[in-house]
């Protein structure tokens, strides 16, 4: 009750445990298709600099102080 505490990846424990963790959930295939498409550049010879954006949800449970039901905020 004295401490909040936020994760990052959702992993699937995150939700299971005695007091389910907030944590911030990440697009793991969307990421790695743009990383796969960043190399395929750099492999063609593109020398342009690269800055992708791939937006997260966080996900407000229980380990922050919220009631049971979980919220979700796109980002």
């Amino acid at each position: 009750k004295d401490l909040a505490l936020v994760g990052f990846d959702d992993m699937p424990y995150a939700y299971g445990v005695d007091l389910p963790l907030t944590t911030v959930a990440q697009r793991r295939v969307e990421i790695g298709t743009q990383a796969g498409k960043v190399l395929l550049d750099k492999h063609a010879g593109s020398t342009g600099q690269h800055s992708i954006v791939v937006p997260t949800k966080l996900i407000i449970r229980e380990s922050c102080g919220a009631r049971a039901q979980a919220l979700e905020v796109g980002l």
